[in-house]
């Protein structure tokens, strides 16, 4: 039979690895709101410019820097909506955009998905705290 000495350590040690495990998680949530905040301040410097007012140069260097941000940021919950609701807002307007003009087929499905999709992405933006973002219109019915 073990003595009560030898019995507390190995109790011991699973809770404090649940402990550890616990703070790591938190610290880990913590990184990614963090990490977040980073995208949003980046994505932002990029979208709150207006036409020709900043310097090409720069506009480029911050828009390289918003690319690779966005690679950094990819493994985040909030990122890979985003990422993946633009992926298919790109999707359905590549099929708009190859629509024979003569004969319209799906044309009023294909606006209805893509403004959806837009509104979606526009909300993750939002949630990530991207500033300066337009909100898409509802595209023109009848």
């Amino acid at each position: 039979m073990a003595s009560r000495r030898s019995v507390v350590p190995i109790l011991i040690a699973p809770a404090l690895c649940c402990g550890a495990l616990a703070l790591q998680g938190c610290g880990k949530a913590s990184v990614a709101k963090a990490t977040e905040g980073r995208l949003a301040t980046i994505l932002s410097r990029v979208t709150c410019e207006r036409g020709d007012a900043a310097e090409p140069t720069a506009r480029a260097r911050r828009i390289a820097d918003a690319r690779s941000a966005l690679g950094a940021a990819r493994g985040l919950p909030a990122v890979a909506r985003l990422e993946s609701d633009l992926r298919a807002y790109n999707r359905v307007t590549g099929e708009l955009d190859a629509i024979d003009r003569h004969r319209f087929g799906n044309v009023v499905s294909l606006l209805d998905q893509a403004y959806t999709l837009r509104l979606r992405s526009y909300e993750d933006e939002k949630a990530l705290g991207i500033r300066c973002l337009v909100a898409p219109r509802r595209p023109i019915e009848g």
